[in-house]
């Protein structure tokens, strides 16, 4: 959970480098590492999530769950996409990557801080395992030499 955060809230205030730039060399300099440090911590953040969404997700919906995933984040892209082109149409290409830069760094505030089985970010430690009344997992798959219910 905490890698997942931190990974989220160090990613945002790079996009402010964007429109923050000035023309020739420096402005160049500033996007480019801009961009370089956006795309180190999203590494870390879309990494973190999706390790996050499975190990929260019941194993018997993890491919509904992925696929809706998929889905969502393939359709919302060309909304915002086209978002931000009115917004840069209205109000100046300036203005709009600010704002993007401010929805980025507002997202990681949306990002659970507590999890039910893994516990706050405040309080780290391991993650708890099954109850002492739950019984055994056994393989599902065909060929397994395990009898369903021993």
């Amino acid at each position: 959970m905490r890698a997942l955060w931190w990974a989220s809230m160090v990613r945002g205030p790079w996009y402010f480098l964007v429109p923050a730039a000035v023309p020739g060399v420096p402005g160049l300099l500033m996007c480019g590492f801009g961009f370089g440090m956006v795309l180190l911590f999203a590494g870390a953040a879309n990494s973190t999530m999706t390790s996050y969404r499975q190990r929260q997700t019941p194993d018997e919906l993890m491919a509904r769950v992925a696929a809706l995933w998929s889905f969502a984040t393939t359709v919302t892209q060309p909304l915002f996409i086209l978002l931000g082109g009115l917004v840069a149409t209205w109000a100046g290409t300036r203005v709009a990557l600010y704002a993007a830069a401010a929805v980025m760094c507002a997202a990681a505030l949306l990002l659970p801080r507590t999890s039910p089985s893994l516990g706050s970010i405040a309080a780290p430690g391991p993650a708890p395992g099954p109850g002492p009344g739950a019984a055994p997992r056994t393989p599902s798959h065909p060929g397994s030499s395990a009898a369903p219910g021993a």
